[in-house]
């Protein structure tokens, strides 16, 4: 990429930041991981750029989460999407710590560069190393830190939540078999899971769900 068009996707993440605060939303998450632009940028093994971009790998998501803090108000909240592993953790204690530095809200700790990076946690860890990450991350840093990876249960949901001390935990597949999954979770019924048939390819085809099927069957039962 050219300084320009560095510059002009920059741009674009900021206008996309503030057209979220204008429709009402409370804050935006900058994705930093999962192989995307900005993770990219973070992991030196894929950045080679011999500028500044390349010297200071955080630099591209640094200056666009001063843009979007200049342009919405102090109560908008913007966080990021951050590998934990980028490539390794020690890489990703760094940044974490320079985006606290910078005024970030909350990080969201996931897995980076795959194929280019070093995932490893203890042998004893009893969650995906990610989680591990984020762990460790917690550690590091005062802002909010969320985990992610195959939390597929609230008994596992909690196990993580304790055994960590991460702030939060996202749940992903579990939502889309159940959009009540946090709710019946929290009031004690089964929330259902997702069974890994990889048939509906995560699609919006909710009737295809082989653990939406099977929890609604298992509450007929019930009832």
């Amino acid at each position: 990429m050219t300084l320009e068009e560095i510059h002009r996707t920059q741009q674009a993440f900021v206008d996309a930041a503030v057209r979220a605060y204008k429709a009402g939303y409370d804050g935006v998450e900058l994705h930093g991981c999962h192989q995307y632009l900005m993770c990219e940028f973070f992991n030196c093994r894929v950045n080679r750029r011999k500028d500044e971009y390349g010297r200071y790998p955080q630099k591209f998501a640094v200056e666009i989460l001063r843009a979007i803090k200049d342009k919405v108000p102090s109560d908008f909240v913007v966080g990021i999407r951050l590998g934990g592993f980028e490539p390794d953790l020690e890489a990703s204690l760094r940044f974490a710590k320079i985006l606290e530095e910078e005024g970030i809200d909350f990080l969201d700790i996931s897995y980076g560069f795959s194929g280019e990076d070093e995932p490893a946690a203890p042998e004893e860890f009893p969650f995906q190393p990610c989680i591990y990450a984020a762990q460790e991350i917690k550690r590091a840093v005062s802002v909010p830190v969320f985990a992610v990876n195959s939390i597929m249960s609230p008994k596992m949901a909690k196990d993580v939540l304790q055994k960590t001390n991460v702030d939060l935990v996202d749940i992903a597949r579990g939502i889309m078999v159940n959009p009540n999954w946090a709710k019946d979770a929290l009031e004690g019924r089964n929330p259902g899971k997702c069974l890994h048939c990889k048939e509906c390819t995560w699609s919006r085809e909710k009737e295809t769900c082989k653990g939406r099927i099977l929890l609604k069957r298992q509450r007929e039962i019930v009832q």
